[in-house]
C-alpha cells in the first residue's frame, strides 16, 4: 500500500536521501535541509539557490553530502553548508543530479555529463553517444553509470552508451542490484536484467523518489509517500 509521512514539515517536500550511514536527508521548500533521526526532524540549514539533488559522499570523511543546486554545487560538512569553487568550471551550474563512486564525482546538468576525477573535468555529449544532453538523473549499479536523460534512461560502462528505457527517465534509484526508475508516465522497477511493470506516481508531480529495502519512498508536492516494492 501506500502510507503519507512528513506532514509536520512545514512545505512541500522537494528531495530525499537515505544516505549508507542511515541518515534520512530531506529537502522542504526547495532550500531547506533537514536530517531525520526516526523520531523527530532537524533542520540543518538553508541554501540561497534552489536544491536539485542530494548526493552521499562515500569517500570524503569532511564531507557528509553534496546538495546539487541551480546555481552550483554546496557540500555539508557536519551542519556547515559551503559552496564548491570547482562549480565554476562546469559547462553549466544549474545541477541536476550528483553520484559519487569512490573518488569520482558525475555531475548531471542540461549541457552534457560531468566528470570529476583528479580534479579536472571531462565533459560528455552527443558526439559521444548520449542520447541526449540534458541528464536529468544519475545512479551507480555493478560499475556502470545509469543517467536519465531527455531521451530515455542509459548506462554508461566506461566506453558507449546503452539506451534501456524510453519511459521512466527523470529519476533513478538503486538498491543493491536493483534499479527504480520513474517520471510522470510511472515508476518502474528493473531487476533480474528486465523492467516490470509501470506504476502511477501519487500526487501531481514526482520530485525527488528513493528506493530502501522494501519499500520506494516518493516524494511530491502532496507530501511523503511509501510504496511496498513488491507493487512492482
Amino acid at each position: 500500500g501506500v502510507a503519507t509521512l512528513a506532514r509536520t514539515l512545514n512545505g512541500p517536500v522537494t528531495h530525499l536521501l537515505y544516505s549508507a550511514s542511515g541518515r534520512l536527508y530531506i529537502v522542504v521548500n526547495k532550500r531547506d535541509l533537514y536530517i531525520f533521526t526516526g523520531f523527530s526532524y532537524k533542520r540543518l540549514g538553508t541554501v540561497a539557490e534552489d536544491i536539485h539533488v542530494l548526493a552521499d559522499s562515500t569517500f570524503n570523511d569532511k564531507t557528509d553530502l553534496f546538495l546539487g543546486t541551480a546555481n552550483g554545487i554546496y557540500t555539508l560538512n557536519g551542519t556547515t553548508l559551503r559552496y564548491d569553487p570547482a562549480s565554476d568550471t562546469l559547462p553549466d551550474k544549474n545541477i541536476s543530479s550528483i553520484v559519487v563512486d569512490g573518488d569520482v564525482i558525475w555531475v548531471g546538468t542540461r549541457l552534457g555529463l560531468c566528470q570529476l576525477s583528479q580534479g579536472q573535468w571531462t565533459i560528455y555529449s552527443t558526439t559521444d553517444g548520449l542520447p541526449s544532453e540534458n541528464i536529468l538523473s544519475l545512479a551507480m549499479l555493478n560499475g556502470r553509470l545509469w543517467s536519465g536523460t531527455g531521451d530515455g534512461v542509459v548506462a554508461f560502462s566506461g566506453r558507449r552508451f546503452n539506451v534501456l528505457n524510453k519511459l521512466v527517465a527523470d529519476k533513478i534509484s538503486v538498491n543493491g542490484s536493483e534499479v527504480v526508475a520513474g517520471s510522470l508516465r510511472g515508476i518502474a522497477r528493473f531487476t533480474n536484467r528486465k523492467w516490470g511493470q509501470l506504476i502511477k506516481p501519487p500526487g501531481n508531480n514526482l520530485n525527488s523518489l528513493i528506493h530502501a529495502g522494501s519499500v520506494v519512498a516518493v516524494a511530491s508536492e502532496q507530501g511523503l509517500y511509501l510504496i511496498d516494492i513488491n507493487k512492482f
